[in-house]
């Protein structure tokens, strides 16, 4: 379960990239933390007027309102009217029944009580009305919706809710493991593989039934299961046909945004250091806040660099990004700041933090073996031309987009930052 285990907080889960089957490697079953002290902030007085500035920000923004009203789910009809929302294994960008599935639907049909965390004005989150057996859950999410839902062509909603209670009660990440539902039901289809192979089971694009059926092995690593569970890659190596079409970069699986009708978040998933990743600086404002034009590559390099830097600040601040539809990156600075007391004289200072977080994290994967053949899309991406919607015929043009962007950053034309950038930020001989 190299990529598909994940770790559980209640109803929360971290679990991209397997980190729950690093745990298990280490025989840690769980992370226990109690205490009773106060965390004390550096400058009291200056830290509460940043904070309300920073929950102003927040509460006036008309996208953190959409956030509370319909969940992350919200953006689902934009991405598919865009020709982003990745259907059949990525096969295409539009979703027949996504309607059904939008945050309006959901309000209206299953959602019954918002959740927040901890001093979050935003509550994004949303629990269920109860499955027939009383079961009710938080979620899905936009992402789980995507992966269960039009990546697997299944269009009804009470079959997502389920696979996603399935995937939390087994511990198993969403957007991984419907990335291998979708590759398994687009191989049977092509007969590259018989339900003989699959215990029995006849996975076709549309079966909510199979697709439980699927997840259950995974999740007991029984039969079928045990090669399941290692990821799309792995299954792509056991299936070599199965290459053109095995949605994954540097081994993680695909997030719900086709590269073929985002460009700079192609870029994104490219370059990304974990592989597949929407949450690196992915530029996803060229989808649904009209920022630029998604299917050009022009200026895409430039803005995902920039993208990519203010991220790493808010996950160094350990912050979740939904406030920063909301909050500049100043508002976190002023945060940060009164907080620690860390010597940060202005915004622009901030912003190279983050560039030196994303050349530091390059540096660690040159030194694993990663360089400019790993930033790569699967063949589906770069070869083989969208069919239907506003992406009608795009494919990504990487090539040109990695040159312009390792410039950008001062690596090398094979991807390695050079001693003369780390030097100037710092991160020469180790420091």
């Amino acid at each position: 379960m190299r990529n598909l285990a994940g770790i559980f907080n209640e109803s929360r889960a971290l679990a991209r990239g397997g980190v729950g089957a690093v745990m298990g490697s280490k025989n840690v079953k769980a992370i226990v933390v109690r205490g009773s002290g106060l965390v004390k902030v550096h400058d009291p007085e200056r830290y509460q007027r940043a904070l309300q500035l920073a929950f102003r920000a927040v509460r006036m923004s008309s996208e953190t309102t959409l956030l509370n009203q319909e969940g992350t789910v919200n953006i689902l009809e934009i991405i598919n009217v865009m020709g982003a929302l990745p259907t059949r294994n990525f096969q295409r960008g539009q979703f027949d029944a996504a309607d059904n599935l939008s945050g309006y639907a959901f309000r209206k049909h299953a959602w019954v009580k918002d959740y927040a965390c901890f001093g979050c004005p935003i509550a994004c989150g949303k629990y269920t009305r109860p499955l027939e057996d009383g079961t009710v859950i938080e979620g899905p999410e936009y992402e789980t919706t995507f992966a269960m839902g039009p990546n697997c062509a299944i269009g009804e909603r009470e079959s997502i809710i389920r696979l996603n209670w399935w995937c939390d009660e087994f511990g198993l990440d969403t957007i991984s493991t419907g990335g291998v539902v979708g590759l398994v039901m687009e191989m049977f289809e092509r007969d590259l593989i018989k339900s003989s192979e699959l215990d029995g089971i006849e996975p076709r694009f549309g079966d909510a039934q199979a697709a439980l059926a699927l997840v259950e092995k995974m999740a007991k690593v029984e039969g079928c299961g045990e090669w399941l569970a290692q990821g799309v890659a792995s299954i792509a190596e056991k299936f070599p046909e199965a290459q053109p079409f095995a949605m994954h970069v540097k081994g993680l699986e695909m997030p719900a945004y086709h590269p073929n009708a985002a460009k700079g978040t192609a870029l994104a998933y490219a370059v990304s250091e974990r592989g597949a990743c929407h949450l690196r600086g992915a530029p996803l404002g060229e989808l649904f806040s009209g920022s630029a034009d998604p299917l050009s590559i022009e200026g895409k390099p430039q803005l995902f660099r920039d993208h990519q830097a203010d991220k790493a600040v808010w996950d160094s601040a350990c912050l979740c990004y939904f406030p920063g539809y909301g909050m500049s990156l100043k508002e976190l600075w002023q945060l940060v700041t009164a907080a620690t007391g860390f010597d940060y004289p202005a915004v622009k200072d901030f912003e190279l933090v983050g560039e030196r977080i994303s050349t530091l994290a390059r540096a660690i994967n040159v030194r694993e073996g990663f360089q400019r053949a790993a930033d790569t899309l699967p063949d589906r991406n770069l070869n083989q031309p969208m069919v239907g919607g506003p992406a009608d015929g795009h494919v990504v043009e990487l090539a040109a987009m990695l040159d312009e962007y390792y410039r950008l950053m001062g690596w090398d034309a094979n991807g390695v930052p050079t001693p003369d950038r780390m030097a100037e930020l710092q991160l020469a001989n180790g420091k």
